[in-house]
């Protein structure tokens, strides 16, 4: 698709549907459609101009049919980049339905001094993700429903820049949403390494792969033990962007990158099973924003780091009982098969500090079914000690439209996972769950600054959102690159 912006206030001469954002008020700032468009407004009860509200209608022009969709922003007062984004996400799934190939977005009938870089570039965003299906395996693709070319009509001094940044911030987070919705019998851990050198190469980051061998001499036993009931061989993904050669400081981003979960002999039940395959959507955001951190060259040390593996049966599997020896030296009693990606992140954590010389640590997972029960698919469960750091998240977080919610973590929550028989064990019960569970990562960050992220409702959604459809959203590439883009000009 191609996204691109007219600087002028002309709509563009070909088209097939225009989208014109409206707030209560209807007020009609684009003169060209007035003809069009005034009797449509002029029915209160057909367009009120309600947030996320869409009327559609077509007429015959030039001997074509052109399709006009009026996208409520609700009212002034409450507006934000989020709302235009989501208004106009739904404005363009409505005319994906329709038989088009060029869309023009008409910015200009909303006042200029409603509008920032952030609000153009969150509708840009939100346009080409509400564009993206995952259609690959059906056998009628419906190809004659798509947009080709979207065109954003402003004349706004910062459009062009604006549109260009959130078309390219799209296609880094279709990247990540590529990579999870893969089904789990192609996305093996061999496959996502694959990938993940294929991203390196074209954005010219440097990118080591560990086998099973190499993983085994780092005696990283965590990572290993959850790897080895599967035949697929496991593999420790390191990508380096060196943005600031002067600084010691290095950053790790590290992605729990279970490509599937059977839960292992505390096997999970079949309804729990089918969303698995994005189990890796940490590690897919990670990649994704690797990429884009590159693109954007900020001044700073990143590393991003993915320790891929399924967790599966067998009789090779770790099992309920098992005390294991992580990387780190610490010893951890098995309670439950099913609590893998903490395992995994253990051992990726101390590579990332002790071979990687990490000095700030943000580890992003779909880690647990506590953080979907507490946040639902809405928000990402967050975890620091270091409020400076929550701060810089929440920032970010306002910057990406990708939201978040703090979670407690104190002595209390860190004492579930204290063992009788090893130094901690793997779980730390129902109640909690999701706390608990990052508190088990932040045992291994010796230290260090650290921020956890658990985006288990976030990642893969199963209800469409206005420019999302069911399935991956890519969650935390855009998150993660506005949170660095904060570091890199502290």
């Amino acid at each position: 698709m191609n996204i691109n912006i007219l600087h002028t206030t002309s709509i563009p001469a070909e088209y097939d549907v225009a989208i014109i954002p409206f707030f209560e008020d209807k007020q009609l700032l684009v003169s060209e459609l007035s003809d069009t468009l005034t009797p449509y407004l002029a029915a209160n009860d057909i367009f009120k101009g309600k947030e996320e509200s869409t009327y559609i209608f077509t007429t015959v022009q030039n001997k074509k049919l052109v399709h006009y969709i009026l996208a409520g922003l609700g009212n002034q007062k409450d507006f934000s980049a989020e709302i235009l984004a989501n208004s106009i996400g739904l404005a363009l799934k409505a005319a994906s339905a329709k038989k088009i190939s060029h869309a023009c977005v008409l910015l200009d009938n909303i006042k200029p001094d409603f509008l920032s870089e952030h609000h153009i570039s969150s509708a840009a965003k939100a346009s080409a993700l509400g564009a993206y299906k995952f259609d690959k395996f059906l056998s009628d693709k419906k190809e004659d429903l798509h947009i080709d070319t979207i065109t954003f009509v402003s004349s706004c001094d910062c459009a062009k820049s604006a549109v260009k940044n959130g078309a390219a911030t799209a296609d880094f987070i279709t990247i990540a949403r590529e990579l999870v919705d893969e089904p789990a019998n192609i996305m093996k851990p061999s496959l996502l390494a694959k990938r993940a050198k294929e991203v390196c190469e074209k954005a010219g980051l440097e990118i080591e792969i560990f086998n099973r061998e190499d993983i085994a001499k780092l005696q990283m036993n965590a990572f290993l033990n959850v790897a080895k009931g599967s035949d697929e061989e496991p593999k420790l993904i390191v990508m380096r962007y060196h943005g600031n050669p002067s600084s010691n400081e290095i950053t790790a981003l590290v992605g729990k990158g279970l490509t599937y979960d059977s839960g292992g002999y505390s096997i999970k039940p079949t309804s729990s099973m089918l969303t698995m395959k994005s189990d890796m959507g940490g590690s897919a955001a990670v990649i994704g924003a690797m990429a884009a951190i590159a693109a954007s060259a900020p001044k700073i040390n990143i590393v991003g780091i993915v320790a891929a593996c399924e967790n599966m049966i067998s009789g090779h599997a770790y099992l309920p009982g098992d005390i294991l020896t992580s990387m780190s030296g610490k010893t951890i009693e098995i309670v439950n098969t099913d609590a893998e990606g903490r395992l995994t992140l253990a051992d990726a954590i101390t590579y990332a500090i002790r071979k990687e010389n990490a000095s700030r640590i943000v580890d992003i997972c779909t880690l647990t079914g506590a953080a979907v029960v507490a946040l639902s698919e809405e928000y990402a469960g967050i975890i620091t000690k270091d409020t400076a750091l929550w701060n810089d998240v929440e920032q970010a977080s306002e910057k990406s439209l990708e939201p978040v919610w703090r979670m407690p973590i104190n002595k209390a929550l860190e004492k579930k996972n204290k063992s009788s028989v090893a130094d901690l064990k793997n779980s730390g019960g129902r109640w909690g769950g999701c706390s608990s569970a990052g508190a088990f990562v932040g045992e291994f960050t010796e230290g260090k600054p650290w921020v956890h992220m658990d985006i288990a409702g976030t990642a893969f959604i199963e209800t469409e959102k206005p420019y999302f459809r069911a399935g991956a959203t890519g969650y935390g590439v855009h998150l993660l690159c506005e949170l660095v883009k904060i570091w890199a000009e502290k």
